[in-house]
């Protein structure tokens, strides 16, 4: 799984998302419980517009580990694009929970102002 996961880190660096999103499929098949490797499958199969496997993944990763902080705001993010604001909000609360003060901690808080959430 490892092997897997890296390579796929090193294909995303090389925006061969596709390839990318393989090898991080491969790596949680073989590691169900490899949350770093769902979330990176959800972020790649996000930005290879789909939207449905993104969320489907980073809920996987959500589900070995509840309180990954990046997988909220992955998930937030994803869901917000298919117009699922109300979830949404919740994953951003949850983001700011686990990492209040991270660089993406505004970000975050604004798109809760902008999307109704405070």
């Amino acid at each position: 799984a490892e092997a897997h996961f890296n390579l796929g880190n090193c294909y995303y660096e090389l925006r061969r998302r596709q390839d990318a999103c393989d090898q991080f499929a491969a790596a949680s098949a073989r590691d169900p419980s490899y949350a770093e490797a769902w979330n990176n499958l959800g972020i790649v199969r996000s930005e290879l517009r789909d939207r449905g496997g993104a969320v489907v993944a980073l809920r996987s990763a959500l589900e070995v580990v509840p309180h990954y902080a990046d997988a909220h705001y992955n998930l937030a993010e994803a869901l917000a694009v298919v117009g699922d604001l109300e979830c949404a909000r919740k994953h951003w609360r949850a983001y700011l929970t686990f990492d209040p003060n991270s660089r993406w901690a505004d970000k975050v808080r604004q798109r809760l102002r902008n999307s109704g959430g405070s």
